[in-house]
């Protein structure tokens, strides 16, 4: 099939290095486990019954050390360390040495070196001054002589050993305090020599050094001159661009204040420079928006009269008088002039509000964050509203000329007056704003000068501190020298009293409080000895069982064949216990059939189930092909393809279906063996003599199945299955039949295989686990890939019941139908009038007791032989 030929070989190396299922391999290797834990207790029991006993006798020590009540700085901690100072000293060759002397001990049979080996000193667990002394040796009776003499040996000692050394330690801690004392005296000669010499000056009330602080002080005054030197320098050139544009006087004279509230934030103790001008400038437009409006009250005062003697001329001309229309004319055109006037009051209102929010607070001098910015940002959008002004003044300029032009004498001496006013508040705001200009380049220029002076007076005192310098590093080792050397005197005149005071109270005592008592045994010990065995039979068991299955090369689960050959496992079939009693009535059953066929003896068991299985699957199969005429192989001999092929021929038949069962194998065969015959006329027969069908397939104990035997041998079955005659009778069998399972013999054996799948359906690999072997398996499945064979799937053989029960089919129910067919004596009863296949298929067919099919519930039988039923085609 060409589905076939596009699966993909898989690389026979890396399957070999498959990971191990632990708990698979220790179920399939049980016997090599077991095996390995008797082994590890008979070596165990060997070990305790060969094993010198070992005893063990034990004390208790209280060490008490002999101190005062008075309680001294890390004394828990010397403590602790002398614990285990005396845990050492029993255990030291000084002590055993000496014991070993003893005439107790001497007389004994364990030597000095047992001594050592056999000696444990441990810490109590729940006390700090314990000790527990034991002692282990191969004679009960000597373990509590040797305690006790050791333990004898090491309070001597202790009592020899510190009358010395507190003598020693008082003497040697004595000459230290004399020694530092000298230090410390030469020391304070020297530091008071030195600052007799050295220029170092008494440090201010901060601990600083005068010098130091001058010095900081400078620095600051500095970053102080360098910030406002560069806020005037900013403003200067702000105010130069400002008159360099042409912005008018007033202003000018609005930035020159506000270059004077940014000085005055930047000095607070000073009057600002130019808060006066601020003030002049505020008073100066008061008393204009005051002339404006004197102005506009004149102009309504004037305009009265003429609207009196309007209504007189109305009164006495009417309303179309020429004298009348010259007095309205007067009127709108003093309305125009008003309104005029009222245009230019409003503007100054504007400005003088604007001007308001930019001028300081009269509290505390708002403070200006970036003068130079705000400077030109301010005389740009005063030259910018100062040209659209411009423009609406020649505009309103020309409308006041025309209305100017038919105002009286004394209307026009009273505006010229208004203008002359402010031609003159215009010259003297030009003049302050020159004098303001003047008095901030004034002010660059102290500054400059007082950076100049601050610059000498730093280096001065910068050169001053660095001659300072080493003088204080000097002054800073000595009292450096000085605070150590004292501190060591400290420390030893404390550690002279502690050694003074211990001399009557000091030292260690040993008290016995719990004697050594009998010896008991302690090695080997069996709950020690007899689980290590087992731990380590188990462990070899287990390390053997993967060796064995590392050593495997067949196949252990069905998951594995499908895995490695890339093909689909179709049924998986249980293992046969041949052992098994029969399930049919003996008077109905006949005993010449081989129990292998389990689908005859025993259909309701788990091996039937998994024909059954592989039963329905080719059923589903048959429906979107034609497949009647199945061939069972193997790879090898013994992988049990002939009992998978009688077996499913019996599963068919038992469904209603006709069925032949033609063993091909012509070189080994079997299913005349299965079924109880004589190999008798077979194939081989019907090809070479013309044997007729009704003469060599006999019918079976099995309803609805038929047998075709390989017949008599010859010399070269290949040629026969390559004739025209095996070609001409498998077309027939296939016409008189509804199923024709074909029996080959195995693909890496023998050709015959090869030749028989030319003929067939569909193909059935049987593979048996734990014999075939990856590389036969996969050699078989690269021939039936070469040859295009009509691979329907494997069979995987002999599958255990563990690997059924994790598919979820074995046992199911069948503790229950096994029974059915026992008595309650113990006798076997008879069948069951039917027995309705598990699968529920092939038409409904139900299998009598007698072994007849009931086909659709109609009662139609088969129980004769199809080529006897249409004759003999050759008569």
């Amino acid at each position: 099939m060409n589905s076939n030929r596009k699966l993909v070989s898989r690389n026979a190396n890396s399957q070999d290095e498959q990971l191990l299922d632990l708990k698979k391999v220790a179920l399939r290797h049980k016997a090599l486990i077991a095996l390995g834990i008797a082994i590890g207790l008979v070596i165990g029991a060997l070990y305790y019954a060969q094993s010198t006993p070992v005893f063990r006798s034990s004390a208790q020590v209280l060490i008490v050390r002999k101190t005062p009540n008075t309680e001294i700085k890390g004394q828990n901690a010397f403590y602790n360390d002398y614990m285990s100072t005396h845990q050492a000293l029993i255990k030291s060759s000084v002590i055993i040495s000496r014991a070993s002397q003893l005439p107790e001990i001497s007389a004994l049979k364990t030597k000095t070196k047992e001594l050592h080996e056999g000696l444990n000193v441990e810490l109590d667990e729940n006390a700090d001054n314990i000790l527990h002394v034991s002692f282990e040796g191969e004679v009960p009776e000597e373990c509590p002589v040797i305690i006790r003499g050791i333990l004898n040996t090491y309070q001597d000692y202790l009592e020899e050993t510190y009358d010395t050394m507190s003598t020693d330690t008082v003497q040697l801690i004595s000459e230290a305090r004399d020694l530092l004392l000298r230090d410390i005296r030469k020391q304070e000669f020297e530091y008071r020599e030195f600052r007799r010499e050295s220029p170092l000056l008494t440090t201010d009330e901060g601990g600083s050094n005068p010098v130091y602080s001058r010095i900081a002080a400078i620095q600051r005054q500095q970053s102080e001159l360098l910030l406002r030197r560069t806020e005037l320098e900013s403003l200067i050139q702000s105010l130069e661009n400002a008159i360099e544009s042409g912005l008018e006087p007033k202003h000018l004279a609005m930035l020159i204040s506000n270059a004077g509230v940014q000085l005055a934030a930047m000095d607070d103790d000073a009057e600002p420079m130019g808060l006066d001008r601020l003030r002049m400038d505020q008073k100066f437009h008061s008393l204009e928006l005051e002339d404006e409006r004197d102005l506009a009250e004149g102009l309504e005062a004037m305009l009265l009269p003429l609207k009196q003697q309007e209504q007189e001329l109305l009164t006495l001309f009417g309303p179309g008088h020429p004298t009348l229309a010259s007095v309205r004319l007067r009127i709108e055109e003093a309305k125009n002039f008003y309104k005029t006037l009222e245009k230019e009051y409003e503007e100054h209102h504007v400005a003088i509000r604007e001007y308001a929010d930019e001028a300081v607070d009269v509290g505390g001098y708002r403070k200006w964050k970036d003068a130079s910015g705000t400077m030109e940002v301010s005389a740009r959008l005063i030259s910018e509203e100062e040209n659209k002004v411009t423009l609406e003044r020649e505009n309103n300029g020309k409308r006041v000329t025309l209305a100017t032009a038919s105002l009286s004498s004394d209307d026009q001496r009273l505006l010229a007056k208004i203008r002359a006013d402010r031609i003159r508040k215009h010259e003297e705001l030009s003049e302050m704003v020159e004098m303001g200009l003047t008095q901030l380049r004034q002010e660059l220029d102290r500054t400059v000068r007082t950076q100049e002076l601050l610059r000498g007076i730093y280096d001065t005192e910068y050169v001053s501190a660095k001659e300072l310098t080493d003088f204080e590093i000097a002054e800073e080792e000595f009292q450096s020298n000085m605070e150590h050397t004292r501190q060591l005197y400290d420390g030893v005149v404390a550690q002279l009293q502690a050694a003074s005071l211990s001399r009557d109270y000091g030292g260690f005592k040993a008290n016995v409080i719990s004697p050594p008592g009998f010896a008991w045994k302690v090695k080997p010990e069996a709950l020690i000895v007899f689980p290590m065995a087992i731990f380590v039979g188990t462990f070899f068991g287990f390390g053997l069982a993967c060796l064995a299955e590392l050593a495997n090369r067949t196949f252990r689960t069905s998951d594995e064949i499908s895995k490695h050959l890339m093909l689909p496992v179709i049924g998986r079939i249980a293992l046969a216990r041949l052992s098994a009693k029969p399930q049919l009535d003996p008077e109905e059953m006949d005993d010449s059939l081989d129990r292998s066929l389990c689908t005859y003896f025993r259909p309701i068991s788990v091996e039937s189930e998994s024909y059954r299985a592989l039963r329905t699957t080719l059923f589903f199969h048959n429906r979107s092909r034609e497949q009647s005429v199945i061939q069972v192989t193997s790879a090898c001999p013994g992988d049990g393809k002939s009992t998978v092929a009688g077996n499913l021929g019996v599963s068919i038949a038992q469904s209603g279906k006709r069925v032949l069962l033609i063993d091909a194998d012509l070189r080994k065969p079997r299913q005349h063996l299965f079924f109880g015959s004589e190999i008798g006329i077979g194939l081989s027969n019907m090809i070479v003599d013309g044997a007729e069908p009704t003469d060599a397939i006999r019918a079976t104990p099995v309803h609805n199945l038929w047998l075709l035997s390989a017949g008599q041998k010859t010399p070269d079955p290949a040629e026969l299955l390559t004739s025209t005659r095996f070609a001409e009778l498998m077309a027939q069998f296939r016409e008189d039949y509804d199923y024709v399972i074909v029996d080959s013999g195995p693909l890496l054996a023998v050709s015959d295989p090869r030749i028989v799948m030319a003929h067939t359906d569909g193909l059935l690999l049987s593979v048996r686990l734990d014999k075939t072997t990856r590389k036969q398996a996969e050699t078989a499945r690269e021939i039936l890939l070469s040859l295009d064979a009509p691979i329907i799937g494997i069979v995987a053989n002999c599958v255990r019941t563990s690997e059924l029960d994790a598919l979820g089919r074995a046992r199911y129910g069948y503790g229950a139908y096994e029974g059915y067919h026992q008595s309650r004596n113990g006798t076997t009863s008879k069948s069951p009038s039917r027995l309705t296949s598990n699968n529920g298929h092939a038409n409904g067919a139900l299998v009598t007791s007698t072994g007849d099919v009931e086909v659709n519930g109609h009662g139609d039988t088969h129980s004769s032989n199809p080529l006897e039923e249409r004759g003999n085609p050759n008569s």
